[in-house]
């Protein structure tokens, strides 16, 4: 292919616009996460505003086992993101290499539901993460980016945040998901919270972000960003007095606006 060729086709290439993420209204991952069995509640504290507990329920978890795959699964918006972004090939790759890794583990689970074996653990941290993804979009109406090992470089053991959002402000949401068997899961998940926000992972993370929305990246980068934290729990009610002082308590979050997002067991997790 000549020079003129290749300008030629450079010059007919759509520009990926700023927000194109934002303007998508009929992403099949979006509709995934609005088809989750769950029951969302939120428990507001008017002297914390900046602070935002919600109470999760799971109503069919035989319907939630098929949605978790379905979403792993789905690939719709890597084939949007191939048509504005050059570097795309590569994302598509670790993508992939995810999903290889992964969907054996997850359709094992579902086809024996084998506690403490690897294929449960494995998918229970996942179920935590869409869980939080699906009550943040259904109570605040923020839409949902792809895991972030399904964009970024490592295969497992990813040293950033487990999930984003965006919110209508175009401001992120970095989420840290905790899923423990026999507890719960808030300590850990808030103690990796701070170590991520400390490191600035959040920082990081954009350089990946930004290809989903230029804007709510650069508000990152200025300061402007939000937190969360996904986790599995029994009763939340009796606890949220005791999380609502802890993060109060640290500094690296003081007026951060912060998502806790408690998924009932309910014998489910």
């Amino acid at each position: 292919m000549g020079s003129s060729e290749k300008q030629e086709m450079a010059n007919n290439e759509t520009p990926i616009p700023l927000m194109w993420w934002t303007e998508l209204e009929h992403h099949e991952l979006s509709c995934l996460l609005d088809s989750f069995p769950l029951d969302v509640n939120e428990h507001v504290y008017e002297d914390a505003t900046h602070l935002n507990f919600v109470d999760v329920s799971i109503s069919d978890f035989d319907r939630f086992v098929e949605l978790i795959i379905e979403l792993l699964m789905n690939r719709t918006w890597m084939s949007d993101l191939l048509r504005y972004d050059e570097d795309a090939p590569y994302m598509e790759l670790v993508s992939r290499r995810t999903q290889d890794k992964l969907l054996p583990l997850f359709k094992e689970y579902a086809q024996n539901r084998k506690e403490g074996s690897s294929a449960h653990a494995e998918f229970k941290q996942y179920a935590i993460s869409y869980s939080s993804q699906a009550a943040l979009k259904k109570r605040y109406q923020h839409k949902a980016l792809p895991l972030s090992e399904l964009i970024k470089e490592q295969i497992s053991q990813n040293p950033g945040f487990d999930f984003h959002m965006l919110r209508s402000d175009c401001i992120f949401v970095f989420g840290e998901a905790k899923y423990r068997r026999a507890s719960t899961g808030f300590s850990d998940a808030l103690k990796k919270l701070c170590e991520l926000v400390e490191e600035c992972k959040h920082i990081s993370d954009c350089g990946v972000l930004n290809k989903f929305n230029s804007e709510a990246a650069k508000n990152c980068y200025a300061g402007n960003y939000a937190l969360a934290i996904g986790f599995s729990f029994s009763d939340a009610d009796k606890k949220i007095p005791e999380w609502k002082k802890k993060l109060e308590e640290i500094k690296i979050l003081a007026g951060r606006s912060i998502y806790i997002i408690s998924i009932r067991n309910d014998g489910f997790f």
